[in-house]
């Protein structure tokens, strides 16, 4: 009974997400894949499936894009992502659309805009850069081929040597080569990739891609650039640049409370059960010592957790954390500049999104260090700790004590070195962008 109520809670929200045809769809091939998996009955053999057919049924994110080549003049710029909705405008596709958007608007390009597991949504696209407050390009296209796994006549993706193609992941940026008239592409690379998978086929497939001596990456931030060149990365230290996230003023401030004595504060958690490498159980059992050893008071601080499919769960103490879900781009700005602590974890090295715009807003953060992210220099009201021993729990103690001396915390913020602007942040990336071109 009860998985047939969280089968019915997940089809709603993806209903809700996607709308109805893309759910009867997605439900459709479901019933074709169950089916084709059931065992045979009685006298009759199954039909062994085609070693083509299994492969891309595996690996259908890195299927070509069917592609017809045209003549065109002028150059376009084209970046490939996996959606384009309001429901996932965060971090990584957030500065993908950014970055394409300011530098289609630098250069005078059109900027196409290629999904491949949803439909596009253009109003979703300029309502983002209109809250970014970015000037829109003189010309946005959209493509989608979401539909070619069970659509035989799929409208193909017109090409020339004069396209010029970003992709935003390893499966992307596989998925458009084939398509791509030029010697090389654009990666914008976000993310420790190859530690997604155990050693096996993904691993190897994503590994291939970070050697390929024609991708030039563009890597956000220094700390991500940093490791793989630590780490024997040569490729991607011969073809690459880096820049730094920005987090504009009108987005990310503090709120009026921020830098005042309270007697209830609140305690935010970037909750990702799903995402293994936010470490959510140790960051829920983190805050359940907290309360368990005293270093967190149940009168004096509100716990709230905000993020997907997280379980009801309570405390040691008896009480429960508040449950915000999955909440859009301007409720979470709005949310975030009143928390006083976040707990934003991250088993990579990369800084990620949260701590920085936690920090930007006027609020302490407590992350974990990594590799060569021993600390994160953008801010003395991000606070670093280990994940072996006590490391965290000193790390939270720090917090709550900076979170207990106003005056401090807003000296801290004052002396961020966080930037607020995005063209200045991207400025050395869109030149050595253009230079490649």
């Amino acid at each position: 009974m009860l998985r047939i109520i969280r089968l019915i809670k997940k089809a709603i929200k993806h209903l809700n997400e996607n709308g109805t045809k893309e759910t009867a769809r997605k439900t459709v091939r479901k019933i074709k894949g169950r089916l084709n998996k059931r065992p045979p009955s009685g006298h009759i053999k199954a039909q062994p499936l085609q070693a083509n057919r299994l492969f891309w049924e595996k690996f259908n994110h890195i299927q070509p894009v069917k592609h017809i080549d045209v003549s065109r003049d002028k150059p376009r710029f084209n970046m490939v992502t996996d959606c384009l909705s309001s429901w996932n405008l965060f971090g990584g596709v957030a500065t993908a659309i950014i970055l394409s958007t300011i530098f289609a608007k630098k250069t005078g390009m059109p900027l196409r805009i290629i999904t491949r597991y949803a439909e596009n949504n253009p109003k979703d696209y300029f309502d983002f850069i209109d809250f970014l407050k970015l000037d829109r390009p003189e010309n946005v296209e959209f493509y989608s081929d979401h539909e070619r796994s069970y659509k035989q006549n799929i409208y193909k993706l017109e090409v020339s040597k004069n396209d010029i193609f970003m992709s935003t992941s390893w499966w992307t940026t596989r998925a458009i080569k084939s398509a791509n008239r030029r010697d090389r592409c654009f990666y914008l690379l976000q993310e420790t990739e190859y530690a997604f998978y155990p050693n096996g086929d993904d691993q190897s497939f994503c590994r291939e891609i970070l050697d390929d001596e024609s991708v030039d990456y563009i890597i956000n931030s220094k700390l991500l650039h940093d490791h793989y060149v630590l780490n024997g990365f040569k490729n991607i230290a011969k073809n690459s640049t880096y820049f730094e996230p920005a987090f504009p003023k009108h987005i990310y401030f503090p709120g009026e409370d921020s830098f005042k004595s309270k007697s209830k504060k609140k305690l935010f958690f970037y909750s990702r059960p799903n995402n293994p490498r936010n470490l959510f159980y140790r960051g829920m059992k983190l805050i359940d010592d907290g309360f368990r050893t005293g270093i967190l008071d149940k009168d004096s601080w509100d716990i709230y957790f905000a993020g997907e499919r997280t379980p009801d769960l309570v405390f040691c103490n008896g009480t429960a954390p508040i449950q915000l879900g999955k909440l859009g781009l301007k409720e979470y700005a709005d949310f975030i500049r009143t928390v006083d602590i976040g707990i934003c974890l991250m088993y990579t090295p990369h800084p990620s999104y949260p701590p920085l715009d936690v920090a930007s807003s006027g609020g302490i953060v407590l992350t974990n260090r990594y590799g060569n992210k021993q600390q994160m220099d953008y801010s003395e009201n991000i606070i670093c700790g280990d994940l072996e021993g006590l490391g965290m729990m000193d790390g939270l103690d720090k917090c709550v004590k900076l979170a207990q001396d106003p005056v401090l915390r807003k000296k801290n913020y004052l002396n961020n070195k966080i930037s607020t602007d995005w063209e200045s942040s991207l400025a050395d990336t869109l030149d050595s962008m253009s230079k490649r071109i």
